[in-house]
């Protein structure tokens, strides 16, 4: 009878633990603008949290890339189209959008 209770109580914590994560994320559109101001279609773009990339991938047709990001994290973003680069370094705030702008 104490086995049953051990086992439900192991299930219960691992639904929580997996269902309900604790993380604060919040999906972020990361728009991309060229050398002119222009959105940049197709740019390269990383997201990095320390020395780990979380996530890569290229702008859409309107120069956006998505991410999952936690507020409390410090991020770079980065982004390339041909010799153009651009990058972001910072925390994530509450407006969901980040702009980078490319340089030659």
């Amino acid at each position: 009878m104490r086995n049953i209770f051990l086992i439900i109580f192991i299930a219960i914590y691992m639904f929580y633990a997996i269902v309900l994560p604790t993380t604060s994320a919040e999906y972020f559109n990361i728009y991309i603008y060229d050398k002119n101001r222009n959105l940049a279609s197709n740019a390269y773009v990383e997201v990095w949290d320390s020395k780990i990339r979380i996530a890569e991938g290229n702008s859409d047709v309107d120069g956006r890339f998505g991410a999952w990001l936690d507020s409390g994290v410090r991020y770079r973003i980065t982004a390339r189209l041909g010799k153009q680069f651009g990058e972001w370094i910072n925390y994530p705030t509450q407006t969901s959008r980040i702009k980078i702008f490319m340089n030659d």
